[in-house]
């Protein structure tokens, strides 16, 4: 039995304002954050770019995937034919 707190499913008010709020910064600040970004060397600019999706994009999972493959094999006989004569 849970006493206090938030209940399950409840979001966190304090996480979702800072939320908002960084938002909100970023969002203010396209502008200079697109000037800033341009004068960044590309491998920089790539791993800025690569480390802020981490926070916007979900990870995904690794997935594995083991599948049986059964004897397919194939037996192809080969039946050499003398060419045809012209005379024929």
């Amino acid at each position: 039995m849970k006493l206090g707190g938030r209940t399950k499913g409840t979001p966190n008010k304090a996480t979702q304002k800072i939320k908002d709020a960084y938002a909100k910064l970023l969002e203010d600040n396209l502008g200079t954050l697109q000037t800033d970004l341009s004068q960044l060397e590309p491998k920089d600019r790539l791993n800025f770019m690569l480390n802020l999706s981490e926070y916007i994009l979900p990870k995904l999972a690794r997935v594995e995937a083991e599948h049986e493959i059964k004897d397919t094999s194939v037996v192809l006989n080969i039946i050499p034919v003398a060419p045809k004569q012209a005379n024929e």
